[in-house]
């Protein structure tokens, strides 16, 4: 029982009163070390249930939902959660670790659609990774090429920087799409790339707008 709630607990060889972000850092770095599965099938299962009522009550709450908590921003909080569903997709992949990556899905795009009707410029970033590949201060994070489309249509982005990859490559073929739809969806000042490949991908991107400025001349 003690190693079941070492397991759940954040405070695993540290003080319970030094800052959040590291006490996440210190029990992130405590997991890979757990051996026993069933210890890991009930921290995921704590996982699971602490992501479900924290998207329960940014549901009824919003923004206002993190003066609740220690770290009072949804940026600490989807990093530290980010984190979690990597570790226990490579540990424990199976129908709970399912449910931690929906909840944590949801919870990523009501915060990004909070953060899009907050902020301005929207500077838009594309990332399925929400811990090593968070976006940058002042961006709002996008976590599929489904919901950077659904905010791209729903609001005037004035930046974009998306992955190389197909995630990015969906993204440019809809805004490819919508020129010939006579819609003018694409950021009004910068779109970049960014990650391993970035360099392919800003050159595709110069080819990409030189054939997007032939589909409006038409």
């Amino acid at each position: 029982m003690a190693a079941i709630v070492e397991a759940c607990s954040d405070t695993v060889d540290g003080d319970p009163v030094e800052p959040w972000i590291e006490r996440k850092r210190r029990y992130l770095e405590h997991l890979p070390g757990v051996g026993d599965d069933a210890i890991l099938r009930v921290a995921l299962a704590d996982k699971v249930h602490n992501a479900r009522s924290i998207v329960r009550d940014y549901r009824q709450e919003g923004h206002r939902l993190w003066e609740r908590f220690t770290q009072k921003t949804a940026r600490e909080q989807l990093w530290y959660y980010g984190a979690l569903l990597a570790f226990f997709q490579e540990r424990r992949p199976g129908p709970l670790v399912e449910d931690l990556y929906r909840a944590v899905g949801e919870l990523a795009w009501l915060v990004a659609r909070d953060d899009a009707q907050r902020l301005f410029p929207r500077r838009l970033w594309l990332d399925p990774d929400l811990h090593a590949g968070q976006a940058p201060d002042g961006w709002i994070q996008a976590r599929t090429a489904a919901d950077a489309i659904q905010l791209l249509d729903e609001f005037t982005v004035h930046e974009l920087s998306l992955p190389a990859g197909p995630e990015g490559e969906a993204v440019i073929d809809w805004l490819i799409e919508q020129d010939s739809e006579q819609r003018d969806p694409w950021p009004e000042e910068r779109l970049v790339f960014h990650g391993e490949g970035a360099e392919a991908a800003v050159s595709r991107s110069a080819e990409t707008i030189e054939f997007r400025s032939a589909v409006a001349r038409r």
